[in-house]
């Protein structure tokens, strides 16, 4: 969501990338009992009370003591008050120094606290009193990263697609708040970044409190970065307005990423909070406090915080300060601020002990899902152990805990697979994604946490879009080398259906019809592509064709809905389609939730574009739909996210049939292996199996 004011810029800490001792200590903790996640979403000094901990699974009984927090595998200094008497109680508190993850996925960062056999850190004091000496300034930044703009075509790697506001021929104002601007005549660094969305030329004037201060001048779909110098002078206490203008004309359209502007500071809490850039031996005075309750701690080790105690002085106005010398070597990062300001944590929650690491484990189908739809799984995992095969649960958050120190990532479910694979003793050989995915994880857009089981966004030829084979591909051939499924659920009763439905499937009769359905042959031979297929179809299964470019729009609508209706072994469209239609609106996301098929559901093949494009958190894909319709739709869907070229799509299609009805293979093996025959890597990395990969078709 937008971001209305400006904020103070805060260090940004990315995913750790960890090491072998780090790993095997995040391990150790995540196999503890007694242990809590506290999450955290941007820099700030944390205090946590006892009753908070104990309502999380916190055993009341710990020694206070024995409490150590962990972050990236590496324990962290802390301090616990009322620890001494050895009881922990519902008003003791653990205070720590947290920081949030600059990472596209999330913007919290978990700290693991956790009873453990010895003592832990505790963070040290070191008296530093000065005398008091008011004045003086130091170098500060304010930020503002508006995330309202989601923009799709963008290709620009593992960077997000999110940005704010659109600038165009109209002047676009954007305000940076500054607080306790100090008079000094050292100047002031604006910095702006934009992003290019039309492939033309942009020339963007930039004004500051009505004066014009500089241009960025680049070209397409780049990123533009500059730094102005300003005169002080310019500069206002409270609100500054920066103000863009595209100068190229209609084409010039690009898209602020972020502004951040370096001033002078006092030495001057900001609302009873201050962080402060010093140098060893600086002897600061720091005041606008309103209680001598002050506390300054050194962050510039986050591992390693220790609190400087300086001289607490009242003013003849009432006003508080505190005067310190800076300790240290290098420049200091120091946090004050009063007591009352400690911050409370995101979120308080339990962390359930997990042993994904353990290599005397292994299954054939491996379910990862949230926690909250474990129970909704019962019913698959007993129907398909009946048929043979062994079929286990994971929490996603286990995951996230035992490969990437708690912090949600596509890449520790990568990594997690990679290992269930190579390392259990009997390697997964299926693996169900449980849970909807989301373009939006942070939920900028305000419009909820969507983002059940991650999937990765790649860059394609024309966009960036979804790929869940990229958290099975370890040898970046575009493909999964473990057969892979999802069911793209958000509630507990969406999953209950769509399992309902593949028990009703497995019970049911086949049905003797296949749908052949085909777009006008516009730029492509659609019904040639389809007529392919027929011969590879079962003798006891009639052909259906149903051709747009002879029967039109209104009669292929009605005739493809009808044959749904009647009972389809397997449906397959060739074709144009975008996100939840198929061209000539001869079939849409509202025809599928109105199907009446519960007696024969039908597999679906989507041979176009974006037909699978599940990310989408405002808006049910086709695909989707489908797999929703109350009384009938779909039992599987194998379509695409991207948009992809025909003739790449029309390799794998005949090749798909033949696994599906000849070799009898499974739905994941067969999606795998029908990706091997076609050339287009877009088409491998982009067609989504929305469905249990373990399912064959009738």
């Amino acid at each position: 969501m937008t971001q209305a004011v400006s904020l103070p810029a805060e260090p940004r800490a990315g995913l750790a990338a960890g090491s072998s001792g780090a790993g095997q200590v995040q391990s150790l903790i995540a196999s503890s009992p007694n242990t809590v996640k506290l999450r955290v979403k941007r820099e700030a000094w944390y205090r946590v009370s006892g009753q908070e901990l104990f309502n999380a699974g916190l055993a009341p009984s710990v020694d206070p003591r024995s409490l150590q927090l962990f972050v990236d595998g590496k324990q962290q200094a802390i301090s616990v008050t009322g620890q001494d008497d050895g009881r922990f109680d519902p008003d003791d508190t653990v205070e720590f120094y947290g920081m949030g993850i600059d990472s596209p996925f999330s913007e919290l960062r978990t700290y693991y606290l956790l009873a453990a056999k010895q003592p832990g850190l505790r963070i040290s004091n070191i008296p530093s009193p000065a005398h008091p000496s008011p004045g003086g300034s130091f170098e500060f930044t304010v930020e503002r990263r508006d995330r309202t703009i989601y923009f799709a075509a963008l290709k620009n790697g593992d960077k997000e697609n999110f940005f704010g506001a659109a600038v165009a021929s109209q002047p676009v104002s954007q305000m940076l708040t500054i607080n306790h601007l100090a008079q000094s005549s050292v100047p002031a660094a604006l910095r702006i970044a934009l992003q290019g969305v039309t492939v033309f030329s942009h020339r963007v004037g930039v004004r500051l409190n009505g004066t014009d201060v500089g241009q960025l001048v680049f070209d397409g779909q780049n990123t533009a970065e500059i730094t102005i110098a300003v005169s002080p002078s310019l500069l206002r206490e409270g609100q500054n307005q920066v103000t863009l203008i595209a100068q190229e004309g209609p084409s010039d359209f690009s898209l602020v990423d972020y502004l951040e502007l370096t001033y002078q500071h006092t030495f001057t809490a900001d609302d009873g909070a201050l962080r402060v850039s010093a140098s060893p031996g600086q002897q600061i005075t720091i005041d606008g406090f309103v209680s001598d309750q002050i506390q300054v701690f050194d962050v510039t080790d986050p591992y390693a915080v220790q609190e400087v105690t300086g001289y607490v002085s009242k003013d003849e106005s009432g006003v508080y300060s505190v005067s310190l010398i800076v300790g240290g070597k290098g420049q200091r990062s120091l946090l004050a601020l009063t007591k009352e300001r400690a911050a409370r944590v995101a979120k308080v929650a339990p962390d359930y002990p997990s042993t994904l690491h353990d290599p005397l484990q292994g299954v054939d189908l491996l379910i990862i899902t949230r926690k909250e739809l474990f129970e909704s799984m019962q019913e698959l995992r007993e129907l398909r152990q009946k048929q043979g095969l062994s079929v286990a649960v994971a929490d996603i958050e286990d995951i996230y805990d035992e490969f990437s120190y708690g912090q949600k990532t596509p890449q520790a479910v990568k990594d997690f697979i990679g290992f269930a694979k190579t390392q259990w003793k009997k390697p997964i050989r299926y693996v169900l994604f449980v849970g909807d995915a989301s373009l939006d994880p942070k939920n900028y857009l305000g419009l909820g946490d969507f983002d059940f089981v991650p999937t990765r966004l790649i860059d394609t030829m024309f966009m960036e879009t979804a790929s869940d084979d990229w958290l099975a591909d370890f040898d970046n051939d575009g493909i999964a080398d473990v057969a892979i499924g999802r069911l793209p659920v958000r509630t507990v009763a969406e999953a209950q259906a769509m399992i309902d439905k593949l028990a009703a499937y497995e019970q049911s009769n086949a049905a003797e019809e296949a749908l052949l359905v085909s777009d006008r042959n516009d730029g492509y031979n659609f019904e040639a592509a389809n007529a392919a297929l027929k011969p590879i179809l079962p003798a006891d299964v009639r052909a259906l064709e149903v051709k747009r470019g002879q029967l039109g729009d209104q009669a292929t609508k009605a005739a493809l809905i009808d044959g749904i209706n009647r009972g389809q072994r397997i449906v397959n469209y060739a074709g144009h389609g975008n996100m939840n239609t198929w061209r000539g609106n001869v079939f849409n996301s509202t025809d599928a939730l109105q199907l009446q098929n519960r007696e024969h559901l039908a597999m679906f093949v989507m041979m176009n574009c974006l037909n699978g494009y599940f990310q989408d958190p405002a808006t049910d894909s086709l695909a989707e739909s489908l797999l929703k319709a109350p009384a009938g739709g779909a039992v599987a869907v194998w379509a695409s996210t991207s948009m992809t070229f025909a003739d790449g799509q029309a390799v794998m299609n005949p090749e798909f049939y033949r696994q599906v009805f000849s070799v009898r293979a499974r739905l994941g093996d067969a999606a795998m292996r029908a990706k091997a025959t076609t050339f287009d890597g877009d088409v491998r990395r982009t067609w989504i199996l929305l469905a249990d990969p373990t399912m064959r078709l009738k």
